[in-house]
Formats: structure tokens, sequence, C-alpha cells
């Protein structure tokens, strides 16, 4: 029976890593989960919006902040300057871009951004 005490302590020493093991494979299966999430999320959108007729600087902004998620853009749009520096345009075109976005109920205003 000596063999049943080497066996059980075996197995007690291998349960700490399994146990890690497991919670890392539950963290990755979450993160996944979040990140497919995301991505279907983006597809839905431009499912939706597939007849928009976005300009491109409008798509790399939307393509941005669906690629980041709403936590994810530091700070937000919180200018159209931030907009220009993203797309290379003037502040002026940035504006009417953002503008549209808004009237069409794309991006909301949240205090003094966009």
């Amino acid at each position: 029976m000596e063999w049943l005490g080497e066996l059980a302590s075996k197995v007690e020493a291998m349960a700490i890593p399994l146990k890690w093991f497991l919670k890392q494979v539950a963290a990755a299966c979450a993160e996944s989960a979040g990140t497919v999430e995301r991505v279907l999320q983006k597809a839905r959108f431009w499912m939706h919006h597939s007849q928009s007729g976005f300009n491109e600087r409008q798509r790399k902004l939307l393509n941005t902040l669906l690629d980041v998620g709403p936590e994810g853009f530091v700070g937000g749009m919180t200018s159209n300057k931030k907009y220009a520096q993203l797309t290379h345009i003037s502040p002026a075109t940035a504006q009417r871009d953002l503008a549209e976005l808004v009237e069409r109920k794309i991006l909301r205003m949240q205090g003094g951004g966009a």
C-alpha cells in the first residue's frame, strides 16, 4: 500500500500546476469570447451601414473606434483636432465630417466633443 501513498502525493503535486493551467484556459476563453463579440458587433455595424455612404476618412475613424471598443479610445474623440490628426485633414474638414456623423446619429456629443 506504500505505492498508493506515493501515487496520492504525486497527484497532489500535479494538482497545483493543473489548477493554474485550467485558470489560464478559462481566462483565455473569456478574453476570446470578448474578442469574438467585438468582431461580431463591428460586422453588424457595417452590415447595417453598408449603404450609408461614409467617406474614407469617416470609415477610418469608425473602424478605429469599433476596433478599440467604447473604453479603448483614450479620451474619446474630444475634438476635431484629434480626428484631423488621425486622418491628416484640416480642422474645418474634420469638423464637417464629425458634425455629419453626429447628425446621422453615428456618434453622439458628450461634454464638449463628439
